[in-house]
């Protein structure tokens, strides 16, 4: 039983460069955790499999590794708006909103366009998710009925979470049905 648990144990969270993508992507995606519990996550990771490390060293690498699981979330997201967006968000159709400017002064006219931002308009929907502030964890908190109150902020990341959290619900149902013995008649 130990043995059965111990390779469970290292299949979901044992190498933390080795971790399936959902997994961090579920933290990204708890409104109350986000990016701040994901770098402290892996502070305390990197600390534990690599103590030589000094602690500005464990800071710059946990850094390192937030932004690429989020470069990694994006990839998706990418993915997702490619397949599921059919008429764009609400975020893109306002940075295409029409704006009236002099001719004598394009270079504004085209920065007022973009909305302001440098970002590219599809990876707003994103980067505005993850910018935001995290959510006060309280104890009968529902991250899926704060997702249910917000997807029509963040449509597109909502339809991941949904699918996220189903997809690691079933590798628990497999993982629940791996010990039993088939029923007898």
């Amino acid at each position: 039983m130990v043995k059965d648990m111990r390779t469970k144990y290292d299949k979901y969270w044992g190498a933390y460069n080795k971790m399936n993508d959902f997994m961090y992507f579920a933290i990204l995606l708890d409104p109350t955790t986000k990016s701040p519990f994901l770098l402290h996550a892996f502070k305390k990771m990197i600390g534990y499999m690599e103590p030589s490390l000094t602690p500005a060293s464990m800071d710059i690498k946990a850094r390192q590794m937030v932004r690429e699981v989020e470069n990694r979330m994006k990839n998706l997201f990418m993915t997702y708006l490619e397949r599921f967006d059919s008429g764009g968000s609400s975020q893109q159709e306002a940075s295409q909103i029409v704006i009236d400017v002099d001719d004598d002064n394009d270079f504004f006219g085209d920065f007022l366009c973009t909305g302001g931002s440098n970002l590219d308009p599809t990876d707003n929907e994103l980067r505005t998710y993850l910018k935001e502030n995290i959510v006060n964890y309280k104890k009968d908190f529902s991250i899926l009925g704060w997702w249910r109150v917000n997807a029509i902020r963040f449509p597109t990341i909502a339809r991941m979470e949904k699918e996220i959290a189903q997809a690691l619900n079933m590798l628990h149902i497999d993982d629940n049905d791996m010990g039993k013995k088939p029923m007898e008649d």
